[in-house]
């Protein structure tokens, strides 16, 4: 029987943004909210593997704080390189640091339905992983930002970074709620809400703390076919 009270977390990309979901996603564990959904792209879905491997708020914090630019990429200074693959950066160092982060083996056996984007360039058109086919080669697909770093080939297909087609990628979660049953869906954006920014009035906010972004639970279904 379909579970009419799915809740889905959206992470989109935005680099080190990403940093504001770990506040998010401590307010929602403070509440005891848990997600049955988490879908990202680019860094959402980096956090969102960490999120579903197992790791709470102050672990992702932990590593977050911990994380160095080191730890993610290096120059390349190989010109022979670039025409291999043309990109700034190699993204080398951020394989170790996935692996080490992250329990793939708990990612593709979570219960919580993980979904991971990225941009088929051949096609033009955004490829959704699913939890037990992801490795970290898919969350580094995800994060190929173009030009910046190389692109990623899985299975004779060549990915770019998610972002490039869709930043935050809703239509999974709608998907994955069976067309429709998914109550609730927490958006992370990749920019804080700051100044006069205010959510609808139907919305509920979360406090913002120096970790937290925009986020506000759907208190009403955005497609005719998601129920309440």
């Amino acid at each position: 029987m379909t579970n009419l009270h799915k809740r889905a977390l959206v992470l989109s990309g935005g680099g080190s943004r990403g940093a504001y979901h770990v506040g998010v996603y401590k307010y929602l564990e403070e509440k005891g909210l848990t997600p049955d959904i988490v879908v990202g792209t680019s860094i959402g879905a980096v956090n969102g593997a960490m999120i579903v491997s197992g790791l709470g708020a102050a672990d992702l914090e932990r590593e977050w704080r911990a994380l160095t630019a080191d730890q993610i990429h290096r120059l390349r200074l190989n010109p022979l390189e670039y025409f291999e693959k043309p990109s700034l950066l190699d993204t080398g160092p951020w394989a170790e640091t996935l692996e080490r982060q992250i329990s793939f083996h708990k990612v593709r056996t979570s219960p919580i339905a993980f979904r991971v984007t990225a941009t088929d360039i051949k096609r033009g058109r955004v490829r959704v992983f699913r939890n037990e086919e992801i490795t970290v080669r898919h969350l580094l697909a995800s994060c190929s930002i173009p030009v910046v770093y190389p692109w990623t080939e899985i299975d004779g297909v060549i990915y770019w970074d998610g972002a490039v087609v869709a930043n935050t990628p809703l239509r999974p979660a709608i998907d994955e709620g069976g067309g429709g049953d998914a109550n609730a869906a927490w958006c992370c954006s990749r920019r804080p809400a700051r100044g006069n920014s205010r959510p609808p009035a139907r919305w509920a906010t979360p406090p913002r703390t120096p970790l937290t972004s925009r986020c506000w639970p759907r208190s009403r279904p955005t497609r005719s076919r998601w129920r309440r």
